[in-house]
């Protein structure tokens, strides 16, 4: 840029030696001192034309108070360097700008001087755009910058069972879920654990089998239950999967189609088709239907049910004695016997209860619903209204029964006389049940799937009335007594007591782990166990021997004090006379005894496996 300077020192030189008031002097030519005229006129000319001269100067951007000429840069202070004074273009020393070309500008000294300027327009790399503010080069996407950029981060919203996920840029926009929590395989718990939205769908879950698999019901699987998890297979179930395949499935066989359709292992047994004749045939023999005849055998002989010949009454000096016969002296002589007789059941379940209003009137409940009635004279089965297995039994007289049993959901099945109703309950397990009255009466059950023991639950007008106690393990049996309210129950090595207003836990006091209970009065209890029978006098326990060794009583009942009757596993039968525990024989059954229940001295039943019914008389 040009300055002033040149004008200056015109002036400067023509002013020279003058005053600062002063106007220059100009001598003449010839030395006499007089004013030359034309010399004054040339000086002031030569003033007019430096005069005229600053207005180009400063329009050239160098004099004081004029505008600068466009490009110029003006610093606020003089220079006093040599170097022109200028202006910054740009604010700071790296600061950056986009360009119009779609590229970047950056802020520095480009002309050696102070002043900062904007650089030539740089490209931004290949696949990049600038962005403002910062003139910052960054990953375009469609020519357009990017919804995220490298290390943004957005948290995801829960997804079933995945939780505090986030997820990461990549390549210019928010891929998927990282989950703190999750995912994991789909289980059937109701809960929504691949998180996909869904819960327990049945294409990522492997459902189990049901239990039973044979005939129609070949692979027949559980449904899931959600929170309850999978759920125990029902007729249903059994019905459904049948159908899928053409078939008929049935709880008790009928049809004559060449299917298993009881899903039991046998064909048309005893369907229409298949008349099982035993007539005339012996003990063993085939009845035409793939099952063996209760057939004739010798002289005071029985079938067992094994299907061969025992002796059916007393054995003396390896002869059989006939009825109301003893052995006397190595011989069969008349005279009285009191000893266990197998009584027809017509079922080959298995029996687990048995509750009786009088001589003539005896309930015997079993698995699969088995619900059998003697009248006196025969058993007779009854329909239950239910295939669960049933447990117990409690009665209030002829014409009010209640039977418990079942598994997730339980079972109540009720009798009024004429016929049994069962009902769905929300008990898990029932177990045992006890009561005072048709309307007042407790039962003790699984309370939650996985629970490990029962609780006790108090039913009030046939209605759940709520859980009472929980004892924290498996309650067996419960005896109690009418009359004062009291309540016992085999727990563990201890026991469970409610004194009619409230539920105690007694310490562990026993020698091993009890499993029946029978309670006379508040004075006479009797507990039994493995290798242990015990007895409450209304203070204290006392062991008492037993004529069995290795044996596990399932079962006490009695009539009085000196009358008591305990079974147990193995066939095993136990009679208390008030002296101590006798060994009874003739129990026909090397199965375990599961029940035991004694109307009078002369007039007891026990029950078992494969349909056992045992019969004490005199």
């Amino acid at each position: 840029m040009k300055r002033r300077w040149r004008s200056v020192l015109l002036v400067t030189v023509i002013l020279a030696g003058c005053g600062s008031q002063a106007r220059p002097a100009v001598f003449d030519g010839g030395g006499d001192g007089a004013i030359d005229d034309a010399a004054l006129s040339a000086t002031d000319a030569a003033l007019s034309i430096a005069d005229a001269a600053l207005p180009v100067a400063d329009a050239a951007g160098a004099g004081d108070g004029a505008r600068p000429a466009d490009g110029a840069k003006v610093s606020d202070g003089s220079s006093h360097d040599g170097r022109p004074a200028c202006q910054n273009e740009c604010p700071q020393q790296g600061a950056r700008r986009c360009e119009a070309n779609g590229g970047y500008a950056v802020c520095g000294n480009y002309d050696g001087d102070a002043c900062l300027e904007w650089s030539q327009a740089s490209s931004c790399p290949q696949e990049q755009i600038c962005v403002e503010p910062g003139g910052v080069c960054t990953p375009a996407c469609n020519g357009k910058p990017c919804a995220c950029q490298i290390g943004d981060t957005q948290p995801c919203v829960n997804v079933g069972e995945c939780k505090d996920g986030i997820r990461q840029c990549v390549n210019g926009s928010f891929g998927p879920c990282i989950w703190k929590t999750g995912p994991q395989s789909e289980v059937c718990d109701g809960k929504d654990n691949d998180c996909d939205g869904a819960t327990d769908e049945s294409t990522d879950l492997a459902a189990p089998a049901c239990s039973k698999q044979l005939g129609v019901c070949s692979g027949a699987t559980k449904k899931c239950g959600g929170a309850a998890g999978w759920l125990t297979c029902v007729d249903a179930d059994y019905k459904a999967q049948a159908k899928l395949a053409g078939q008929s499935y049935e709880v008790v066989e009928s049809l004559c189609d060449a299917q298993d359709n009881d899903c039991n292992g046998k064909t048309d047994e005893p369907a229409q088709c298949c008349k099982p004749q035993c007539a005339s045939k012996p003990c063993g023999a085939q009845d035409g239907c793939g099952s063996q005849c209760n057939g004739f055998c010798g002289l005071h002989q029985t079938c067992d049910l094994s299907f061969n010949c025992v002796c059916a009454n007393v054995t003396c000096n390896g002869v059989c004695c006939g009825t109301n016969e003893v052995c006397s002296n190595n011989t069969c002589t008349p005279g009285a016997v009191a000893g266990w007789k197998l009584v027809s059941s017509g079922t080959t379940q298995r029996l687990d209860a048995i509750w009786a209003a009088g001589p003539n009137d005896v309930w015997f409940a079993g698995t699969g619903g088995t619900l059998l009635h003697y009248d006196g004279s025969s058993v007779k089965a009854f329909n239950s209204g239910t295939t669960a297995d049933l447990v117990d039994l409690w009665g209030f007289g002829s014409s009010s029964i209640v039977a418990i049993g079942g598994y997730n959901p339980g079972v109540i099945t009720t009798y009024d006389g004429t016929k049994w109703n069962a009902v769905s309950s929300s008990l898990i397990e029932p177990r045992a049940i006890w009561g005072r009255s048709a309307s007042d009466y407790y039962v003790s059950s699984r309370k939650t799937v996985g629970k490990l023991g029962d609780d006790i639950y108090h039913f009030v007008g046939g209605a759940l009335a709520g859980s009472v106690f929980s004892p924290g393990y498996w309650v067996h049996e419960l005896s109690g007594s009418a009359k004062t309210g009291e309540i016992w129950g085999p727990l563990n090595r201890s026991a469970v007591y409610f004194d009619g207003s409230s539920w105690t836990i007694l310490p562990s006091v026993f020698p091993d782990t009890l499993g029946a209970v029978w309670m006379r009065d508040s004075a006479d209890v009797w507990a039994g166990g493995r290798n242990t029978l015990v007895r409450y006098d209304g203070s204290k326990w006392s062991p008492y021997s037993q004529p069995h060794a290795n044996t596990h009583y399932l079962a006490i009942h009695g009539t009085a004090a000196d009358d008591v009757w305990a079974v147990g596993t193995s066939g095993k039968i136990a009679h208390f006379d008030g002296n101590g525990w006798q060994l009874s024989t003739q129990s026909h059954t090397s199965q375990d005894l599961r029940d035991v229940f004694a109307i009078s001295a002369s007039d007891v039943w026990a029950v078992s496996h494969q349909g056992v019914i045992l019969h004490y008389t005199p």
